[in-house]
Protein backbone atom coordinates (compact mmCIF):
# COMPACT_ATOMS: atom_id res chain seq x y z
CA UNK A 1 0.00 0.00 0.00
CA UNK A 2 1.43 3.35 -1.29
CA UNK A 3 1.22 6.40 1.36
CA UNK A 4 -0.01 9.39 -0.03
CA UNK A 5 2.94 12.48 -0.18
CA UNK A 6 0.10 14.38 1.82
CA UNK A 7 1.48 12.38 4.96
CA UNK A 8 4.68 12.93 4.60
CA UNK A 9 3.98 16.77 4.01
CA UNK A 10 1.77 16.51 7.05
CA UNK A 11 4.88 14.90 9.33
CA UNK A 12 7.26 17.49 8.06
CA UNK A 13 4.66 20.85 8.72
CA UNK A 14 4.16 19.43 12.02
CA UNK A 15 7.93 19.06 12.53
CA UNK A 16 8.15 22.56 11.61
CA UNK A 17 5.53 23.60 13.82
CA UNK A 18 7.13 21.85 16.87
CA UNK A 19 10.35 24.53 16.46
CA UNK A 20 7.99 27.12 16.03
CA UNK A 21 6.32 26.63 19.67
CA UNK A 22 9.54 26.20 20.75
CA UNK A 23 11.29 29.53 19.76
CA UNK A 24 7.58 31.56 20.99
CA UNK A 25 7.52 29.65 24.71
CA UNK A 26 11.68 30.61 24.79
CA UNK A 27 10.52 33.95 23.62
CA UNK A 28 7.94 34.23 25.89
CA UNK A 29 9.88 32.71 29.04
CA UNK A 30 12.65 35.24 28.35
CA UNK A 31 9.72 38.17 29.81
CA UNK A 32 9.47 35.88 32.41
CA UNK A 33 12.78 34.98 33.15
CA UNK A 34 14.81 37.69 32.76
CA UNK A 35 17.57 36.09 30.98
CA UNK A 36 17.53 33.88 28.06
CA UNK A 37 19.83 31.10 29.53
CA UNK A 38 17.01 30.30 32.12
CA UNK A 39 13.81 30.62 29.45
CA UNK A 40 16.40 28.38 26.76
CA UNK A 41 16.94 25.55 29.72
CA UNK A 42 13.33 25.12 30.67
CA UNK A 43 12.23 24.91 27.25
CA UNK A 44 14.78 22.41 25.86
CA UNK A 45 14.31 20.02 29.12
CA UNK A 46 10.70 20.51 28.88
CA UNK A 47 10.79 19.58 24.83
CA UNK A 48 13.54 16.82 25.71
CA UNK A 49 11.30 15.35 28.79
CA UNK A 50 8.13 15.24 27.00
CA UNK A 51 9.39 13.79 23.41
CA UNK A 52 11.00 11.22 26.31
CA UNK A 53 7.85 10.43 27.74
CA UNK A 54 5.44 10.66 24.80
CA UNK A 55 7.26 8.33 22.89
CA UNK A 56 7.41 5.72 26.03
CA UNK A 57 3.86 6.34 27.19
CA UNK A 58 2.00 6.16 23.84
CA UNK A 59 4.91 3.34 22.21
CA UNK A 60 2.42 1.21 24.22
CA UNK A 61 -0.66 2.40 22.98
CA UNK A 62 0.58 1.98 19.31
CA UNK A 63 0.85 -1.38 19.49
CA UNK A 64 -2.44 -1.79 20.30
CA UNK A 65 -3.44 -0.44 16.53
CA UNK A 66 -4.93 -2.71 14.12
CA UNK A 67 -4.38 -0.77 11.16
CA UNK A 68 -2.79 1.80 9.25
CA UNK A 69 -5.82 3.42 8.95
CA UNK A 70 -6.76 3.33 13.12
CA UNK A 71 -2.63 4.71 12.82
CA UNK A 72 -3.29 7.45 10.64
CA UNK A 73 -6.66 8.93 12.81
CA UNK A 74 -4.34 8.19 16.04
CA UNK A 75 -1.71 10.76 13.92
CA UNK A 76 -4.50 13.20 13.26
CA UNK A 77 -6.23 13.44 17.27
CA UNK A 78 -2.71 14.09 18.14
CA UNK A 79 -2.04 16.81 16.02
CA UNK A 80 -5.08 18.38 17.11
CA UNK A 81 -4.05 17.84 20.63
CA UNK A 82 -0.81 19.31 19.94
CA UNK A 83 -2.35 22.23 18.49
CA UNK A 84 -5.28 22.74 21.35
CA UNK A 85 -3.10 22.74 24.24
CA UNK A 86 -0.05 24.69 22.29
CA UNK A 87 -2.51 27.43 21.90
CA UNK A 88 -3.72 27.44 25.35
CA UNK A 89 -0.44 27.14 26.70
CA UNK A 90 0.92 30.08 24.62
CA UNK A 91 -2.41 32.35 25.75
CA UNK A 92 -1.09 31.29 29.78
CA UNK A 93 2.05 32.37 29.02
CA UNK A 94 0.86 35.79 27.42
CA UNK A 95 -1.35 36.53 30.51
CA UNK A 96 1.53 34.82 32.99
CA UNK A 97 1.68 38.57 35.16
CA UNK A 98 -1.92 37.99 36.07
CA UNK A 99 -0.85 33.90 37.15
CA UNK A 100 2.36 35.37 38.51
CA UNK A 101 0.89 37.95 40.75
CA UNK A 102 -1.50 35.15 42.31
CA UNK A 103 1.27 33.14 43.20
CA UNK A 104 3.59 36.19 44.67
CA UNK A 105 0.57 37.35 46.74
CA UNK A 106 0.78 33.93 48.71
CA UNK A 107 4.89 32.54 48.50
CA UNK A 108 7.23 34.43 50.70
CA UNK A 109 9.45 37.10 49.41
CA UNK A 110 12.26 34.57 48.15
CA UNK A 111 14.07 34.81 45.18
CA UNK A 112 14.92 31.63 44.40
CA UNK A 113 11.70 30.14 45.81
CA UNK A 114 9.91 32.48 43.25
CA UNK A 115 11.95 31.44 40.28
CA UNK A 116 11.77 27.65 41.50
CA UNK A 117 8.40 28.16 41.32
CA UNK A 118 8.52 29.68 38.12
CA UNK A 119 10.76 27.08 36.72
CA UNK A 120 8.39 24.30 37.88
CA UNK A 121 5.05 25.53 36.78
CA UNK A 122 6.67 26.37 33.32
CA UNK A 123 7.89 22.69 32.65
CA UNK A 124 4.88 21.43 34.19
CA UNK A 125 2.58 23.27 31.61
CA UNK A 126 4.90 22.92 28.27
CA UNK A 127 5.06 19.10 29.82
CA UNK A 128 1.60 18.67 28.26
CA UNK A 129 2.02 19.43 24.77
CA UNK A 130 5.64 17.93 24.36
CA UNK A 131 4.24 14.72 25.59
CA UNK A 132 1.63 14.83 22.77
CA UNK A 133 4.17 15.78 20.17
CA UNK A 134 6.47 12.38 21.32
CA UNK A 135 3.54 10.52 20.35
CA UNK A 136 3.66 11.80 16.99
CA UNK A 137 6.89 9.66 15.60
CA UNK A 138 5.54 6.69 17.52
CA UNK A 139 2.11 6.89 15.53
CA UNK A 140 3.80 7.29 12.36
CA UNK A 141 6.49 4.76 12.72
CA UNK A 142 3.48 2.48 13.56
CA UNK A 143 2.09 3.34 10.14
CA UNK A 144 4.98 2.96 8.71
CA UNK A 145 5.39 -0.39 9.92
CA UNK A 146 2.37 -1.74 8.84
CA UNK A 147 3.05 -0.82 5.36
CA UNK A 148 6.35 -2.62 5.67
CA UNK A 149 4.69 -5.57 7.38
CA UNK A 150 2.27 -6.28 5.01
CA UNK A 151 4.73 -5.57 1.69
CA UNK A 152 7.47 -8.13 3.61
CA UNK A 153 3.96 -10.77 3.36
CA UNK A 154 3.07 -10.33 0.10
CA UNK A 155 7.09 -10.29 -1.06
CA UNK A 156 7.49 -13.85 1.08
CA UNK A 157 4.30 -15.13 -0.45
CA UNK A 158 5.05 -14.56 -3.79
CA UNK A 159 8.76 -16.30 -4.05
Amino acid sequence: MQRSPIVYFLFFVSGITALIYEIVWTRMLTLLFGHTVFSVSVVLAAFMAGLGLGSYLFGYAADRLSSSSSALKVYGWLEILIFASGVLLSLLFANFADVYSLFHSVIPESLPLQNLLKVVFSFTLMLVPTTFMGATPVSYTHLRAHETDSYLVCRLLLE
